[in-house]
């Protein structure tokens, strides 16, 4: 049973339930379309029906009803009634009078008559219809009646049944082609599926099979040459880190081992130089005493430089990681207490203010605070005593710690190499220049930062931050006092305290559910108190501080101003006044201000309320503007306007009033009775009285009239024709006066006119009309129509009179067959097309018999009037009939696409060549994107990425490049940053090929998600990176440091050969012996210093490589080494012409000479030195082979010999630094070798290198 349930489970997963259930999806709407589409073409006809038949109902009712009414014979009214009301759909039936009083009844009848419908409910049982009794054109009554609808409502359910048993039987048979179809088109995806999951989960082995030349064997073979380029990626990634690592541990162990090896030499000249000095004490002369001082000053620098550079590669890389808490001011104080006896020393002091606390390494941060505060006291000015002041301050998420000085300081220029590894800016400081770079090493090891700030040349202070997520608060802690009370002043001062608690409480509670802004004044203006409504009204919210000063926020008041007149104006008694408050946004606020002094304990402080009058202003501006645009309309307007009072007085009138009326202006009639100042007359030229006058009656009712066509006259006595409106002004509805506008109508007689002569235009025109034109009237009668709409209907040319009803025109043409589709049913088509003209919104294609084909074009006019246009477009038909043939053949072909395109599991795309966007895509997209497909069609390419490409480019020059290659070969497969609709960036391979889409040019798109691709591969790039950066910082410590450490050691030489010279001959044998050991010590320093440098040189600013023929640099050796070869009489054999590579010369060179050096140096006692070079070739690469007879090697010693500072013999034996065969490996590595020794202890010894013939190490 589970491996059913399993594999129904799969298969409800599976593309092919999706595509059978999308398809069954879009045939279920389609057959709902149609089924709905059917009943609703049903429903009209059975509603035509209906009404159809309640015609014929209403007119036999009124030929049997109409005779006994009118002869008013009630008893054989209300037979005749009993008899019609048993018809069988007949519901009930109702006659009454012309006063609509029932005379009989029958059925059926309802409570209230009902109101006829206009068209059958879809929720009722009946029809209600009315009909009137008339007789020879006399109205006798009415009669009501139902009619029953339900034979209409079995017809539609049995309709409805038949469409749903054939719709299940259609989706059956479709559910199994689905089935059968999506089975063959998706084994080919499940394949790819698979491959695809296993290279997700890290088989970069994974291929498919890419048979055929449709779109699943493209994404196929761009599968399997992805895969391939993931598999190369990932090699050559792997095989980076690698050399990386061990580079990286090399050269970290390498630093450690420079610093342990060089304090051994060092303590000898330390251990020599102190010895001699105590030896010779005071009996030499002073110049003798100081050469021994500066002796033991260099070597001790040098041991303070080595035991600052030993701590320096301690600092842990992630301290936190396996830290605990530590409290910052603790560190301080104990680095403070380490270094008090030099602070007291030099009269200094330190100030340690509250530090917080967080996780790292406590011994690291005390030294941060030791070095900082050594700093200081080191660079103090010589004639003040040292101040230092550590405090911790908040910034952007951080904690910031300072430590300032009164020090010079620096200049600004200088800020960012103070942290730099051996940088002094003063060369007679005691400094190693170690310091402050330990300090930048450690804050940055713990998630900070440092940096410098200073005042020139009055101080400096070194600021460094760490993250407030690991930091806790830090604690200040208080002792409290108090003295000795009884119980009675107790009890006392805790009732106080209760009440000063309450009245806080109350006066907080005020402060923070006042609606005005309140606030609290000192009297110099200083904010002391302020409510939270005050805070909103400047804009601040709670956590942000208020301006300090009342002239912070005033905008009106100048701060002299206030200080001068308005503070002693408020501190003098209550008052009231209007400013403006800035805000925190710039923006500023009108307020109205109470104010009033208030006393407290002799002090006078003021206490403010203020209230926002901004809208109060708004509205009187508004106001005044608003009075402003009506006294402009009044002047301005062409209409004529005035107003009167309840007396009929002219309360106003505007200019155009005045010049239509007359008056020289509107002074001249204002204030008049209306009657004296424009006398009013009737349209037929009487004057008008109050009875029937339209301005006196809405003084008195208060209702607005419209007039037109009457007189009115001014001062001259000339009559102008007006139109006019007048509106009462109404008072408690009570009308006090009223306006009245009107304007002269001269001009409408004239337009009148006009429009006569353009009627006759008009049907001039329209008979000169290429299409065929008519227009039926209200009543759906010809009201008129053009020759070539008589010539269209040649058929029914002779129906084509003015008068004659559409219906009556239709019949005719049918009775001669002019309509093709009505053939055979001509009732049903007429009934069609009565309906369609009815709508009047008819945009049809109408075939006639003659095989010409006309559009009907329909429309209605506001005064019910139908316009209808025939085209003839015969060709039209017929160009379209071909195109749909193509268009099948084009929907079938899509159709196979579709269930390749729409439905594959790669995100599939199709950009449109002419738009530039994209015009479809898959539902992969859809998910890859997360949106719909509406969202992403229509969008350019870049606008689903983001503005710029990782490589700097703006994306929409990068995907222009792109397409330009894609439209160039035909094809284009890249990697691409997308951008999905909910803004989040994920990278895709991208695959383009050129086609067509729906005859257009277009690019085939396909994406596929690589984020987990390109995650690992950034993470090994991060990882390359780091390690890159750690090399590079190691080998410039490592030639820092050497080079450094140079420069004590030189003074030390100096000194000890200027000493041995001074005192030559007057020292006894053990002095010189001791000057004997401490010169050697120095100078097997000083080989071992050199060796160092140029060891770390190995690869670093080297210049583009070479074409060098191996014996130019082989030569070049040799002949270096020709005086030690001369000594002890060695035999060298090499071929006269060996291999060209690509290389630097002068490392091959420093190459051979080291395996030649050894050679000749560790050979035994008695043994003439033999060594042989030669040279075999492979298949990529020259194998060198440099052979000797020495004293061989140890098979256990050989994983030591490349190693730094490793000898496998003592110094007392043969000399050197252990650093030779170190830099030999380095030097063939550099150049993309190898190098191994094979070796026979007492035999000899055979070193081999391995140069490749194409160097692409160098090369790249």
């Amino acid at each position: 049973m589970k491996p059913l349930i399993n594999g129904l489970e799969r298969f409800r997963n599976s593309l092919r339930f999706r595509l059978i259930v999308g398809s069954v999806l879009v045939e279920v709407v389609m057959l709902a379309v149609m089924i709905g589409n059917t009943l609703r073409q049903a429903d009209l006809h059975m509603g035509e029906l209906t009404r159809a038949r309640s015609k014929e109902m209403a007119e036999t009712f009124s030929v049997a009803l109409a005779p006994p009414l009118a002869a008013q014979d009630l008893a054989s009214l209300r037979s005749l009634v009993d008899r019609l009301a048993s018809l069988p759909d007949v519901t009930y039936l109702t006659v009454t009078d012309r006063q609509g009083r029932p005379l009989s009844a029958a059925g059926h009848q309802p409570e209230i008559l009902p109101e006829p419908d206009q068209e059958p409910k879809s929720d009722a049982g009946q029809l209600h219809a009315r009909a009137d009794l008339e007789l020879f054109g006399q109205i006798y009554g009415r009669v009501n009646f139902g009619l029953s609808l339900e034979a209409l409502r079995r017809a539609e359910d049995s309709l409805l049944r038949q469409g749903l048993a054939i719709a299940v039987a259609e989706i059956l048979l479709s559910v199994l082609a689905l089935f059968s179809i999506t089975l063959i088109l998706t084994q080919r995806l499940d394949l790819l599926t698979r491959a695809s999951v296993r290279l997700a989960a890290g088989d970069y082995e994974a291929v498919v099979g890419s048979k055929g030349n449709d779109e699943v064997a493209m994404l196929s073979a761009a599968f399997n040459a992805m895969s391939q380029a993931v598999r190369e990626q990932f090699r050559r990634l792997d095989d980076n880190a690698v050399v990386l690592r061990r580079s990286n541990a090399e050269l970290s162990r390498m630093a450690e081992v420079m610093a342990h090896h060089l304090q051994e030499p060092l303590r000898r000249v330390v251990s020599y130089a102190q010895l001699l000095e105590r030896r010779l004490g005071e009996r030499q002369e002073p110049d003798v005493r100081d050469c021994l001082g500066f002796i033991v000053d260099g070597a001790l620098r040098m041991r303070r430089l080595l035991s600052d550079l030993q701590a320096y590669l301690a600092v842990d890389i992630d301290p936190r990681a396996h830290g605990r808490m530590v409290n910052l001011e603790q560190c301080a104080q104990q680095a403070v207490a380490k270094l008090m006896p030099v602070c007291n020393k030099m009269g200094g002091w330190v100030d340690v203010g509250p530090l917080p606390s967080m996780v790292g390494n406590g011994n690291q941060l005390r030294a941060v605070f030791q070095h900082l505060i050594e700093n200081a006291l080191e660079h103090a000015g010589p004639d003040e005593r040292p101040l230092i002041r550590i405090s911790a301050t908040r910034a952007d998420g951080h904690h910031v710690v300072s430590v300032s000085d009164n020090g010079p300081g620096i200049p600004a220029e200088y800020h960012k190499r103070v942290f730099s590894l051996f940088e002094r800016l003063e060369a007679d400081t005691q400094g190693t220049g170690v310091g402050l770079a330990m300090v930048r090493k450690i804050v940055e090891s713990h998630g900070g930062t440092a940096w410098a700030e200073d005042n020139h040349p009055t101080g400096l202070t070194i600021c460094f931050s760490l993250p407030m997520d690991v930091i806790d608060e830090p604690r200040v802690g208080g002792a409290s006092r108090g003295a000795n009370r009884g119980p009675e002043t107790d009890q006392e001062l805790q009732r106080m305290a209760a009440r000063m608690a309450r009245s806080e409480e109350r006066y907080r509670l005020l402060l923070k559910t006042a609606s005005d802004g309140i606030h609290v004044l000192d009297s110099h203006g200083n904010l002391l108190e302020a409510s939270d409504s005050f805070r909103e009204m400047l804009g601040y919210s709670q956590e942000e501080t208020l301006p300090h000063n009342a002239a912070d926020w005033d905008a009106q008041f100048s701060a002299e101003d206030l200080a001068d007149h308005l503070l002693p104006q408020m501190l003098n008694g209550p008052l009231v006044f209007q400013t403006r408050h800035r805000r925190r946004d710039g923006g500023f606020i009108d307020v109205e201000i109470n104010s009033r002094p208030v006393e407290v304990d002799g002090i006078l402080y003021i206490y403010g309320s203020s209230r926002s009058i901004t809208e109060r202003k708004r509205a009187e501006a508004e106001l005044r503007a608003a009075n402003a645009r009506l006294r402009l309309v009044l002047e301005t307007a062409a209409e004529g306007i005035f107003g009167l009072d309840d007396e009929s007085r002219i309360s106003f009138a505007n200019p155009a009033a005045a010049s239509l009326l007359g008056w020289p202006s509107p002074n001249a009639f204002s204030a008049r009775k209306s009657s004296e100042a424009i006398g009013h007359f009737l349209a037929d030229g009487h004057g008008c009285e109050h009875g029937v006058c339209s301005i006196r009656q809405t003084l008195e009712d208060g209702k607005i009239r419209r007039v037109s066509n009457e007189w009115f006259s001014g001062s001259s006595g000339h009559r102008i024709p007006v139109e006019y409106v007048v509106a009462p002004v109404m008072v408690d509805d009570i009308p006090v006066g009223a306006v009245v506008v009107f304007r002269d109508i001269n001009d409408r007689h004239a337009l009148e006119d006009d429009l006569r002569r353009a009627e006759l235009l008009l049907r001039s025109a329209i008979d000169t009309i290429d299409e065929a034109f008519v227009i039926y009237d209200a009543d759906d009668r010809l009201f008129m129509c053009n020759e070539r709409y008589r010539a269209t209907y040649a058929a029914s040319a002779p129906a084509l009179e003015v008068g004659n009803t559409f219906e009556a025109i239709l019949r005719y043409g049918l009775e001669h067959r002019q309509y093709i589709q009505a053939i055979g049913r001509e009732e049903e088509w007429l009934a069609e097309r009565l309906a369609q003209h009815r709508r009047a919104d008819t945009n049809v294609i109408q075939p006639l018999s003659d095989g010409r084909w006309l559009r009907i074009i329909e429309r209605r006019t506001p005064e019910e009037f139908i316009v209808g246009f025939r085209v003839d477009v015969t060709d039209l038909i017929k160009a379209q009939k071909d195109a749909e043939k193509a268009a099948t053949a084009i929907k079938e072909s899509e159709e196979n696409f579709r269930l390749m395109f729409i439905d594959a599991p790669d995100a599939y795309l199709i950009l449109d060549m002419e738009t530039g966007c994209f015009c479809a895509c898959n539902h992969a997209t859809e998910r890859m994107l997360r949106g719909r497909r509406d969202q992403i069609e229509g969008l350019p390419p870049d606008a689903l990425s983001p503005p710029y490409q990782p490589d700097g480019r703006t994306s929409t020059e990068a995907a222009a490049e792109k397409i330009t290659t894609a439209i160039e070969v035909g094809f284009n497969r890249f990697e691409w940053l997308h951008r999905r609709l909910d803004g989040k960036d994920f990278w895709a391979e991208v695959m383009v090929t050129i086609g067509t889409y729906r005859q257009r040019q277009a690019l085939y798109v396909t994406w596929r998600e690589i984020d987990d691709i390109v995650a690992a591969r950034q993470a090994l790039d991060e990882a390359n990176t780091a390690l890159m950066r750690s090399n590079a910082e190691l080998e410039h410590f490592a030639y820092a440091a050497s080079h450094d450490l140079r420069q004590p050691l030189r003074m030390v030489s100096s000194y000890l050969s200027l000493l041995s010279k001074r005192m030559a001959g007057r020292l006894s044998e053990d002095e010189s012996q001791f000057i004997g050991f401490a010169v050697d010590g120095a100078q097997r320093m000083d080989h071992m210093i050199t060796d160092l440098l140029n060891y770390s040189r190995i690869g670093r600013n080297m210049p583009k490589p070479d074409e060098v023929p191996l014996e130019q640099p082989l030569k070049q050796a040799i002949d270096n080494l020709e005086m030690a070869i001369r000594d002890t009489e060695a035999t060298i054999l090499y071929p006269e012409t060996l291999p060209t590579i690509s290389g630097h010369e002068s490392q091959l060179e420093r190459l051979f000479q080291n395996l030649i050096s050894n050679a000749l140096k560790f050979i035994p006692p008695g043994r003439p030195p033999r060594i042989t070079i030669e040279c075999h070739e492979r298949t990529m690469e020259w194998i060198v082979a440099v052979s000797d007879n020495g004293i061989g090697i140890a098979a256990k010693s050989i994983d030591r010999l490349f190693t730094v500072f490793q000898r496998l013999v003592s110094h007392d034996q043969y000399q050197g630094t252990g650093i030779g065969l170190a830099s030999c490996r380095k030097i063939v590595e550099h150049h993309g070798g190898r190098i191994w020794v094979e070796s026979e202890e007492g035999v000899g010894s055979t070193f081999l290198f391995a140069l490749p013939k194409a160097n692409k190490s160098l090369l790249h």
